[in-house]
């Protein structure tokens, strides 16, 4: 949002670091199942399937930054007014999210399973009507095409995320 070219080169790099991270546990995963315990292999799809949403995640995160760099570093428009407004609103509601989903595992407490399910709901939601209103924007031309360009894949990658 503020154009950070710096914070956003550090951020690359932390992603591409997480990236073989993760790359390196998805290749280690037989070893990995192999030292699982006899009686703990129930547990080895869950680690698989962990591992593999970990995977996903990196790249989305390097979907949404790569491209977030790029229009920065080619002095590109900053997103208009409005468009941060939306985002930043998007980026608190997520936030609230993870924590809800952070603290519902820490506590080990599932009773707010349904509320984080219709949290999830409510942000797609207003990840498809942050779509609608980008497209009235450019009907209305309102908006250029690179910013356009980079709201949708804020937008797309965010909801993959």
């Amino acid at each position: 949002m503020n154009e950070n070219r710096k914070l956003l080169k550090h951020n690359l790099k932390d992603i591409k670091r997480l990236n073989q991270e993760v790359k390196n546990h998805k290749d280690n995963v037989f070893s990995t199942i192999k030292l699982l315990e006899e009686k703990s292999s129930d547990t080895g799809p869950f680690y698989v399937q962990v591992v593999d949403y970990l995977r996903e995640a990196a790249h989305c995160l390097t979907y949404l930054t790569d491209p977030i760099f790029n229009h920065i570093d080619n002095n590109h428009p900053p997103l208009r007014t409005v468009q941060r407004n939306y985002l930043n609103d998007l980026n608190e509601e997520i936030s609230n999210f993870y924590n809800l989903v952070l603290n519902t595992v820490k506590k080990d407490k599932f009773e707010s399973l349904n509320e984080i399910i219709d949290k999830q709901q409510s942000i797609l939601e207003q990840l498809y009507k942050l779509q609608k209103k980008q497209v009235k924007m450019i009907k209305r031309e309102e908006a250029g095409t690179k910013n356009s360009l980079l709201f949708f894949n804020t937008i797309s990658e965010t909801k993959s995320l």
